[in-house]
């Protein structure tokens, strides 16, 4: 996937001024206007490294729509990058952040690496539809096209529609579907997430469908009980596609959570219950690690960030947040394997 902007005359601006308009909308709420004035005194600049992570970009740099072909209800622009290695494309609403696709396959990872390399900036999808990028896979494995696709829908949707806006969980794919009445917009899964997971399907599917709401009309949030939750045997489990196993221990895990909340933990943050973290003997901090329980299967990321447990017997001690993850809260231990990942 070599993405290159075809000819001089279209230019992408990679710096958004601090007082840059924010694409028209017919409604804005108070909470959108408050976001995009912190977006205002923010750094704007696109990232320079492609290598690196998208998840500082806050706002997109703003593109030259005037010499482009927009339709004037395009409110969606797509941003081509790296993320973790993997190529990745991250549709923005009003330039903020939405959803982030990744490519499906390894096969060619390298040769898109590569291409990635070379800065296109911000992109909209009347530009990858007139062939202004170049190799566009018109697939679902190019991540950049599904931006694309879901980019068209949600720049069809009305003021009126925003408040349809929902999701739904699809049992036979295992993927939330994000949907307007019978249009499905896009998926969530390890293959479309949020950039800053919360490594939780919900959470992360409820923080995706409120923003579209707020963004396409203002329509309210809604809650967790508004969306057509998955069975709860189904755990979440952040991607791992860029990881391997460098080796594994099993053992007894624990799990430590309100009496500790907000405390110093030996790596000098504070701990948070809510947060995928983690306490080990001796492994280092910041190292993942992919815990499964071993009595049902069920697995999660953490990060290391603190020292523990202190029983004999016992190999890791889950924040709060991790366990519940694992189906453990209740019994309080459970017979676990931890595979110490690396990129």
């Amino acid at each position: 996937m070599n993405y290159k902007l075809l000819g001089s005359s279209i230019a992408t601006v990679l710096i958004a001024t601090s007082g840059a308009a924010i694409a028209n909308t017919t409604e804005v709420t108070e909470t959108q206007s408050a976001e995009i004035r912190d977006i205002s005194s923010l750094n704007q600049s696109a990232p320079q490294n492609r290598e690196g992570s998208p998840d500082e970009v806050v706002a997109a740099p703003a593109t030259n729509s005037s010499e482009t072909n927009i339709p004037s209800r395009a409110i969606t622009s797509i941003y081509p990058h790296l993320k973790d290695e993997t190529p990745a494309a991250t549709l923005y609403v009003h330039r903020l952040p939405l959803i982030t696709f990744l490519e499906t396959t390894k096969e060619e990872s390298a040769e898109s690496n590569k291409s990635l390399g070379e800065d296109i900036g911000v992109v909209t999808p009347a530009q990858i539809r007139e062939g202004l990028v170049s190799s566009v896979v018109e697939s679902e494995e190019d991540p950049l096209w599904r931006a694309t696709l879901a980019a068209e829908k949600i720049d069809r949707l009305s003021v009126k529609d925003a408040a349809k806006i929902t999701a739904t969980w699809n049992a036979e794919r295992k993927t939330y579907v994000v949907h307007v009445d019978e249009t499905e917009l896009f998926t969530v899964d390890d293959t479309a997430i949020l950039l800053n997971s919360t490594n939780n399907w919900e959470r992360d599917t409820l923080q995706i469908v409120n923003k579209l709401r707020r963004l396409t009309g203002g329509a309210p949030s809604l809650a967790i009980a508004d969306i057509e939750t998955r069975p709860r045997s189904i755990a979440y489990a952040a991607p791992t596609r860029n990881y391997s196993v460098q080796s594994e221990q099993r053992g007894m895990a624990s799990w430590y959570g309100g009496y500790f909340h907000g405390r110093r933990s030996a790596s000098g943050e504070r701990y948070n219950q809510n947060a995928m973290t983690a306490a080990h003997k001796t492994l280092p901090f910041g190292t993942q690690v992919r815990v499964t329980n071993l009595n049902n299967g069920q697995t999660a990321i953490v990060r290391i960030n603190d020292r523990g447990p202190f029983v004999r017997g016992r190999i890791i001690d889950l924040s709060r947040a991790a366990a519940s993850s694992l189906g453990m809260l209740g019994s309080g231990v459970a017979p676990v394997k931890v595979e110490i990942l690396g990129q």
